[in-house]
This record gives C-alpha cells, sequence and structure tokens, in this order.
C-alpha cells in the first residue's frame, strides 16, 4: 500500500481508487466438490453408527476452516453430536471439530472443520463489497473474514477504542494497518483526522502527508507525552462546545451544524508499542490516557493502543 499512500498526498475530499489494493492472488485448492461430498458421507457414517439421526443441510467456506450445518431431528440432543466430535475428527483426517450451535437456526448445529492450509484474505475482499461501501460511519474498518467466509466489518465508533494485543509475527501489524487503511477509504480528511505515535519510527511513518493527518506521526518518546496532553486538552475543549451547543455527543453536534460547515472531524489516535509510554517514575500518561478512554468518545476522540 506505501504506493498508495503516495499518491493520496494532497488528494482533497476525494475517495482513493480500489486499484491500489492488491486482488487476491487465486492458488490451486485441493478443496473441491468431491472432497466435500466425501466428507459429508463420513459425517453421516459417524452419525448413524452413533445412532444419531442428523443430516449435513449446508457447507459454506471460512480462511482457515468449512462449517457442515447440520439439521437435528426432533428429540436429538447438542449432547449426543458433540459426543461424536472425536469420530468425526477422525473420519475426515485433522485433530479437532469444533461443534456449537448455529446462532439464529433452530435445531441446526455447526460443524467446524481446520483446512489444512488457511487462505489468505486480502483488505480489498472486504472492502470492494456492498457492506463496506453502504456503512455510513466514516470509522467503519474491515476486520477480515468469519467462520463461514462472512465479511466483519467494525465500527470504532461503537466499539470506542481499541487495544491490539499480540507476540511478534501473529499479525498485529497487519490488522492495524488494515484499520488504517480502511478509514482512509471510507473517510474524507472533513470526516476523520488521525494522530499517531510510534516511537520505533517504523510501522506508522509512511503515513505522513496524507489529508487525513492532523500533525506529522511523531517518534520521539519525549513528545509523545506532550501528544496526550493535546489530546485531553482538546477533550475539554470539545466537552465545552458540546454543552453550548445542548448537545450530548458529537453525531447529534454534527448533525445540527452540517449546513454550516462547522462539523468536528473524528480523531483517531493510534498509538503503537502503547507500554513505551509509560514509566514507573511517573504516571501521567497512564493517567491522561484513562481520561481519554473514559471520556473520549463521547467527543469524537477514538484510541488505538
Amino acid at each position: 500500500m506505501d504506493n498508495g499512500i503516495n499518491q493520496i498526498v494532497s488528494r482533497e475530499n476525494t475517495y482513493l481508487p480500489m486499484s491500489l489494493l492488491k486482488n487476491q492472488t487465486m492458488g490451486a485448492s485441493s478443496y473441491n466438490a468431491s472432497y466435500l461430498r466425501e466428507s459429508i458421507l463420513r459425517i453421516h457414517d459417524v452419525l448413524s453408527s452413533a445412532s444419531v439421526n442428523a443430516h449435513v443441510i449446508n457447507v459454506s467456506a471460512g480462511p482457515i476452516s468449512f462449517r457442515y450445518e447440520l439439521e437435528l431431528s426432533r428429540g436429538v440432543r447438542l449432547a449426543e453430536v458433540q459426543y461424536c466430535a472425536s469420530d468425526i475428527a477422525l473420519a475426515l483426517g485433522c485433530e479437532r471439530v469444533t461443534i456449537a450451535p448455529v446462532v439464529g437456526k433452530y435445531s441446526v448445529v455447526g460443524i467446524d472443520v481446520p483446512k489444512r492450509s488457511a487462505d489468505s484474505v486480502y483488505l480489498k475482499e472486504v472492502l470492494d463489497t456492498q457492506e463496506f461501501v453502504e456503512n455510513k460511519s466514516p470509522l467503519a474498518f474491515g476486520l477480515g473474514k468469519g467462520t463461514t467466509g462472512n465479511n466483519i466489518i467494525c465500527d470504532l465508533n461503537t466499539e470506542r477504542h481499541l487495544l491490539i494485543g499480540g507476540t511478534t509475527g501473529s499479525g498485529r501489524s497487519t490488522l492495524l494497518h488494515s484499520l488504517i487503511v480502511s478509514m482512509l477509504y471510507h473517510a474524507q480528511p472533513d470526516d476523520i483526522r488521525f494522530v499517531m505515535v510510534d516511537t520505533n519510527g517504523l510501522e506508522l511513518t509512511p503515513y505522513n502527508g496524507i489529508p487525513q493527518m492532523l500533525i506529522p506521526v511523531t517518534t520521539d518518546e519525549r513528545k509523545a507525552a506532550g501528544v496526550l496532553q493535546w489530546l485531553n486538552t482538546e477533550l475539554l475543549r470539545r466537552y465545552k462546545i458540546l454543552s453550548y451547543a445542548g448537545v450530548t455527543n458529537l453525531d447529534v453536534f454534527n448533525h445540527l451544524v452540517a449546513e454550516a460547515g462547522e462539523m468536528l472531524p473524528h480523531i483517531v489516535a493510534v498509538i503503537d508499542d502503547v507500554f513505551h509510554l509509560f514509566s514507573p517514575k511517573d504516571d501521567s500518561a497512564e493517567d491522561l490516557l484513562r481520561n481519554l478512554i473514559l471520556r473520549g468518545h463521547v467527543v469524537g476522540i477514538h484510541l488505538v493502543l
């Protein structure tokens, strides 16, 4: 996405073309119709041997597993199917399967069977969909795909703040970039502004120069505390504005002043390696973050830590 970032400098009030994102590379798949038919027969054989009256009514594919939806006959209990989990896993040649009710469907349980190798999910697959394009929130972002291959789209305005954790190589940075790029595809500079702190100076500096940046990426640990202090000052300023307008949150305020063009953009503060800001001798950064977490979402200030 680096080339795409460079192309959007000074491009005010325009949406990015999807052509900047990579297309999914279609590799050869070992999972064909005959494999799925054979798997269904094996599941039926196991259940029949255990005298469990149920049959597969649907199969869907996610990036890491297949889901076989099993309709239970009247009187068949979930525990009877779960008792067969080890035998089903053995019949399908996998270590284990997960069996649980399918939400929203009567007498239907899902058997989740892991794939031998996970499929890559490209961000474009999620963003170039009707679900994402028609989402009205400027803080919507693509999270990935679910067990059945459905698109998972979240809204930071609803989640309020995010804490992203994980060991090296677990995909933490990939998730962070997916979130940022999703918002760049969905929101104008008038809708959202970014404040970024990256004390390592590696992950977030490529975003310098994009119209949605409020200030350049902060890489100096000594200046990071100043960013938190500014955010708290902005929080107090916005509370006063909303109080004067007689409204209770930013969305209501922006709806009232939209015609006058005096809307306040959402501020998304992205802080990479947040623990670098904490000091055993000084807890001021922790106090500033706590105040932003408790009160920031009301006035459109959201933290991604």
